[in-house]
């Protein structure tokens, strides 16, 4: 399909003969890959919705025309988050979702979802250092345990039927392991000082990454997020307004077209070197105290095995030598960023459980 609706008025069109026929649409956000909308509807529906969230897949990444990708995700994304809608986490302070899946129109690759209003990304919430100590650990704590449940869930024999919609794609899995393990020899290129005489290292980190993405490994394998990480959680824009008045929040995980079976360190070690960089590059004071309330809610949830601790390990180290660079962080703080990711994927790669107790994973260590 060629851009057939890339644009609020042709959405406004495809959507008169949908049960959500809206008066308006609007562009919202830069997504990389999609192009989403907010569609404000003609009438209120029954249940009390005035607006929904629209996004929409072309056979491309929105931002990069040249970037083939195919529109499949769209379906693909859409039927997952069909199977999540009973998955929420409750805590003391936080309720985790994700957004309600209302219509899929397959003919245009367009999915209709509850819109989540008055929010924004944890990345963004971090970055405008609009946490209080208290508000990061409950959000930390609320969504260790939600991923960790997602992970217990998704060997649940109750799942079988999202276990083979997953196997049954793996372009978006392709894509992401192309841009992180499979870039390292750019990185060397990138970095030569400080990375020339890795390339053994560099090997083995992707040959056990080839594995953990496209292995069957059973045993570790279950229902992942894929891209877990602070720009894929919604959390409302009052969340730092909330610390005279701990009323319950409601947190969002969104973009699921990532979502496959896989090792559940993967989305550990992502989230966690996102929580991290803010804290690298701007010392932002309650990045550290997110992440160990994210670990310490993790491991409450059960053991977690040291191969799985080491995958961590090894997934934050590649996200810091792979990302920073590439997405806008200051340079002056990259290479020493670059350092600290050769150092964390050299110790998991070797299996250093000691080394891990000294470092920011050591709350899921089990001395």
């Amino acid at each position: 399909m060629s851009d057939e609706y890339t644009t609020p008025s042709q959405f406004l069109i495809l959507l008169d003969s949908t049960a959500f026929p809206c008066a308006r649409i609007e562009r919202i956000g830069e997504g990389n890959a999609n192009f989403s909308f907010r569609g404000h509807l003609s009438e209120p529906t029954p249940s009390g919705l005035k607006t929904v969230f629209i996004k929409h897949a072309e056979p491309y990444v929105a931002k990069f025309r040249a970037f083939k990708f195919g529109p499949e995700r769209s379906n693909f994304e859409y039927t997952v988050l069909e199977h999540l809608t009973t998955l929420d986490i409750s805590t003391d302070r936080n309720t985790v979702s994700t957004p309600r899946p209302l219509q899929f129109l397959p003919d245009s690759h367009t999915a209709i979802y509850e819109d989540v209003q008055q929010s924004e990304t944890l990345k963004t919430a971090l970055l405008a250092d609009r946490l209080s100590r208290e508000t990061a650990v409950h959000v930390g704590a609320a969504l260790g345990a939600y991923i960790a449940r997602l992970h217990v869930w998704g060997r649940d024999a109750e799942q079988e039927a999202l276990r083979r919609h997953l196997a049954s794609y793996d372009e978006a899995t392709r894509v992401i392991f192309s841009m992180t393990y499979g870039s390292f020899h750019g990185l060397i290129t990138a970095f030569p000082g400080l990375l020339a005489g890795n390339e053994d290292l560099f090997a083995r980190a992707k040959q056990w990454a080839q594995d953990v993405f496209f292995g069957e490994d059973g045993g570790r394998r279950t229902v992942t997020h894929g891209d877990f990480w602070t720009g894929n959680i919604l959390v409302p824009s009052s969340l730092s307004q909330t610390v005279a008045e701990p009323r319950s929040q409601n947190l969002h995980v969104v973009d699921w077209e990532a979502c496959r079976l896989s090792a559940p360190g993967l989305d550990i070690g992502q989230m966690v070197a996102e929580m991290y960089l803010p804290f690298h590059f701007h010392a932002n004071p309650v990045s550290l105290a997110l992440i160990d309330a994210f670990l310490d809610a993790y491991a409450r949830a059960g053991d977690v095995p040291v191969e799985e601790v080491l995958t961590a390990v090894k997934h934050f180290g590649m996200h810091l030598l792979v990302f920073p660079a590439r997405t806008g962080w200051p340079k002056e703080g990259v290479e020493e960023c670059v350092r600290l990711g050769l150092e964390y994927l050299e110790h998991g790669v070797g299996g250093d459980v000691e080394w891990v107790k000294g470092s920011v994973f050591k709350r899921l260590v089990r001395m």
